[in-house]
């Protein structure tokens, strides 16, 4: 079931929090959350029901090994736990991807398996792993089974995350709250929520089509115009960053209504300056868990700038397989675990000489916009490996936006509209948080910067704000009857 679809706005959201809201009032706090754990079973196996079983075996067989892990804090037991989930992400993620490049490589007529990927296993398979080593550190204690099917399978976070930890949502359940409290949350989440989708519906769903002609053409080896080329990679860059800012946004909106307090995940990372700020901008917390449970395992930046560079590499690499069972992931992790280890160089560089920062203003934002065009630059390129169907049309379009051979000047007026429009909401005004900081003080933003002062700039329940919302509403409704919905981009991985 899809965020933005009719049947959930109209139907299941609306049943499921009336319900979940009077079982709240009446002190039925279990309940509450009986009731919130089966209706997230049920919006998981919404078109694909047996795959229901799959989550709650998952959940069920790593709460039994978090319970015995608790009474026997045995590594071997931890081992045995990563190991199962990443086998059981291994076969429905990676299989297809095996076979074909073993095929190739030995010419064997290896078997085709139709295996079909169950949504949302990347994410509550990092979520479980990170829970069972939390476990074993004894840096938390499970409650009981209902709170952990509850954390696991809780739908707003269930298939594009964000992922989550334990203490950051147990602690949540169980607290009945006065009637000021629910409808404050109300009114803030439904508004954090009609954002997300205003993001996914009006921006991210009109970049789709130019950013889908440009990849297909590519991936066919048809001849690009260079300017052409780039309003297709500028497309598909903005199109995954609304695409996926709009689902981080409707998750927390959602989490809201519920009294839930789900962590930030997405913090206008194309204002980065550097490819670091980026990735501490960027699902943020797949970076956490990343870093947390890989980079600082496998030395971190303890180790010289040499070993320091490679995990950097090796990180971003099981990154970029991650996200998907392909050449262009890896490609595309590779790249940014480069880019990564390019700017630790730099960084590495200007400490060991201590090359001092100007103080000129002037020179201060030359040197700003250059660091932010380079990076900006670098990380359009790499988009390209991670939205192309083959390794050769990746190539063609690469090849195309960089030596500017078939370059004509000529408009695309609705292209460019929504080019130059996703341009201004992402680099001059204020992303989410930034309009909503005053009601989620539970929120630090990931980096140290002047850009959340937005004095005038802040969401009240007036008649002012009343009157945006109302006009976003009537924009997506507009969007609603012109089409049929689509799949976020992060479904797939």
């Amino acid at each position: 079931m899809l965020f933005n679809s009719l049947e959930f706005i109209l139907i299941f959201l609306p049943i499921v929090t009336l319900v979940f809201l009077s079982l709240e009032r009446l002190n039925y706090l279990s309940w509450a959350l009986v009731w919130l754990s089966l209706t997230s079973v049920f919006f998981y196996a919404y078109g694909q029901w047996h795959y229901s079983l799959l989550l709650i075996g998952s959940l069920s067989i790593n709460y039994g090994l978090a319970r015995w892990l608790l009474n026997t804090p045995n590594r071997y037991l931890l081992i045995l736990g990563i190991s199962s989930n990443l086998l059981v992400l291994a076969y429905y993620k990676y299989t297809h991807f095996f076979l074909t490049n073993l095929s190739y490589l030995t010419a064997w007529p290896l078997p085709h398996l139709e295996i079909i990927l169950p949504l949302g296993i990347s994410f509550f398979t990092f979520q479980q792993i990170a829970f069972l080593v939390d476990v074993y550190k004894k840096a938390i204690q499970p409650h009981s089974f209902i709170n952990y099917a509850v954390f696991i399978s809780f739908f707003p976070q269930l298939i594009a995350g964000p992922i989550v930890h334990y203490q950051e949502v147990v602690p949540q359940m169980g607290k009945q709250r006065n009637f000021a409290v629910i409808s404050a949350d109300l009114k803030i989440g439904l508004t954090i929520f009609l954002i997300g989708l205003f993001k996914k519906y009006a921006i991210a769903d009109s970049l789709a089509l130019p950013a889908n002609q440009v990849f297909d053409q590519a991936d066919q080896l048809a001849s690009l115009d260079t300017l052409d080329a780039w309003r297709g990679v500028l497309a598909y860059s903005f199109q995954i960053y609304f695409d996926f800012s709009g689902y981080s946004d409707m998750a927390i909106g959602l989490g809201k209504l519920f009294g839930f307090n789900l962590p930030l995940n997405f913090f206008s990372p194309y204002k980065a300056n550097n490819i670091a700020e980026f990735w501490r901008r960027w699902h943020m917390t797949l970076s956490r868990f990343l870093r947390d449970y890989l980079y600082i395992p496998l030395g971190g930046n303890q180790c010289g700038y040499r070993r320091t560079s490679l995990n950097l590499i090796i990180v971003m690499f099981l990154g970029g397989l991650w996200h998907g069972a392909g050449w262009n992931f890896v490609i595309w992790g590779l790249l940014q675990g480069c880019y990564l280890a390019i700017h630790q160089l730099f960084t590495h560089i200007q400490r060991e000489f201590a090359i001092p920062i100007s103080q000129r203003k002037i020179l201060k934002l030359l040197s700003y916009l250059g660091s932010w065009t380079i990076t900006f630059t670098a990380i359009n390129l790499a988009w390209i490996f991670f939205r192309a169907k083959t390794w050769s049309g990746a190539v063609h379009l690469l090849t195309t936006v960089t030596t500017f051979s078939q370059w004509t000047w000529h408009l695309n007026i609705t292209t460019d509209f929504y080019l130059v429009l996703a341009l201004v909401i992402t680099l001059f005004l204020p992303n989410t948080w930034q309009l909503m900081r005053h009601h989620l003080p539970h929120i630090i933003p990931p980096v140290k910067t002047t850009e959340v002062n937005w004095p005038n700039w802040h969401w009240q329940f007036n008649d002012h704000w009343a009157t945006i919302a109302g006009l976003l509403m009537a924009v997506i409704i507009i969007k609603m009857i012109q089409g049929q919905p689509t799949e976020f981009i992060y479904f797939q991985f």
